[in-house]
């Protein structure tokens, strides 16, 4: 008889690619049966969601749409919606693991737990109680939720080693894993054969002109604006293409009808960034230092690059540079809107390279198997 896990999110895991590889990771090994709850996004088309070979169920929440309430408020109508929504289902499959994805649902985790005696598992993606965009009333409601909930973890995974050591100090020690949001290896991606002219055929950009990518969420903390103002500046020749979506999609469109030097790409699947981001010369991963949780940040968009053989140029946050140093990723600079410039300049004209280095260790192949023995100690 095949084991029931479960994992739960406030997300729509059909388009969370984090949660769909951890998900399909388990979904091979034979013994597991694994099953997903999420809760519906407006901001993705759901009649265009990804066909899955795991079997996930998408709930409704009304209170997502309370958008003129307070965040907090509404946080405690959506966990309280999600509850009910959740936990008799949950219940009903009496998994053997249930797997938390973030705070929202974390007391739902614990309420499953205690009515089915199941492993926990606490997959924080961030730091929870610091991240951007979260007012001191639910940073401190998440913390305390944590806190309350901790000594019911029976397994702890997050993204950087200095988010666990936060953890630890302020929450006690407990067993953890770092997996990491990489892409899948692929030998051949990384000595980039394919569309290596994909972006200078769709913008006609020079051959002499260098191509900078930003990838991800196009918002506020994510240093936007900087780089607009960046390459619309005296002595900049390079180009710099925003793929993603985001809040301030329409000013970098806007923007780009001034300067034929800044490009939009609407968002691709998550497969195809690795090989789309082959065709640019240096991947973008700076992020401003607006919480905590970011300045410990370890971002998709890090992994993407250098999955794609393309050098990055990211934030001196101790995590990244750290990252980049031991796998020769790129350079490092301070966020300051000069530093950045002239670290862009020095780019421009001088290139920037990497090494070599054997990027396993850091492949979902390699995650996958640190998610897939943190299951067997627990089973």
């Amino acid at each position: 008889m095949k084991i029931q896990v479960l994992h739960i999110s406030h997300t729509d895991i059909r388009f969370d690619s984090r949660i769909l590889k951890e998900m399909d990771c388990l979904q091979a090994e034979s013994q597991l049966n694994v099953f997903g709850f999420g809760i519906v996004d407006n901001k993705y088309d759901a009649e265009n969601a990804p066909e899955l070979n795991i079997n996930v169920r998408i709930f409704t929440l009304l209170s997502k749409r309370f958008l003129r309430i307070p965040r907090s408020l509404r946080y405690i109508f959506m966990y309280f919606e999600a509850l009910f929504s959740m936990l008799i289902p949950a219940v009903m499959l009496r998994p053997k693991v249930i797997h938390c994805h973030d705070t929202l649902v974390l007391p739902i985790g614990c309420m499953v737990k205690l009515f089915t005696g199941s492993k926990l598992i606490y997959d924080a993606h961030e730091l929870e109680s610091r991240k951007n965009g979260q007012g001191r009333i639910l940073s401190g409601a998440t913390y305390l939720v944590e806190k309350i909930l901790w000594r019911f973890v029976d397994f702890f995974i997050t993204v950087s080693p200095s988010i666990v050591q936060w953890y630890e100090e302020k929450l006690g020690p407990k067993q953890n894993e770092i997996i990491l949001n990489s892409p899948i290896y692929m030998e051949s991606i990384k000595r980039r054969l394919h569309n290596e002219s994909y972006f200078r055929k769709l913008y006609a950009i020079s051959d002499e002109n260098k191509i900078f990518l930003y990838l991800g969420i196009i918002a506020k903390g994510r240093g936007v604006e900087m780089y607009l103002n960046i390459f619309e500046s005296e002595g900049i020749s390079s180009h710099i293409v925003f793929m993603g979506y985001g809040d301030l999609v329409d000013d970098v469109i806007n923007r780009s009808k001034g300067c034929n030097r800044i490009h939009f790409h609407p968002r691709v699947e998550h497969e195809r960034v690795v090989e789309i981001s082959q065709s640019a010369d240096v991947g973008l991963a700076i992020i401003e230092a607006i919480s905590l949780s970011d300045y410990y940040c370890l971002p998709n968009k890090l992994f993407e690059c250098a999955f794609a053989g393309i050098p990055v140029l990211a934030s001196d946050f101790p995590d990244m540079k750290r990252m980049i140093e031991e796998y020769k990723l790129g350079a490092t600079t301070k966020i300051d809107y000069q530093s950045v410039r002239d670290s862009i300049i020095r780019i421009q004209e001088f290139g920037l390279s990497t090494s070599d280095c054997d990027l396993y260790p850091i492949s979902w192949q390699n995650q996958s198997i640190k998610l897939l023995n943190v299951y067997k100690n627990l089973l």
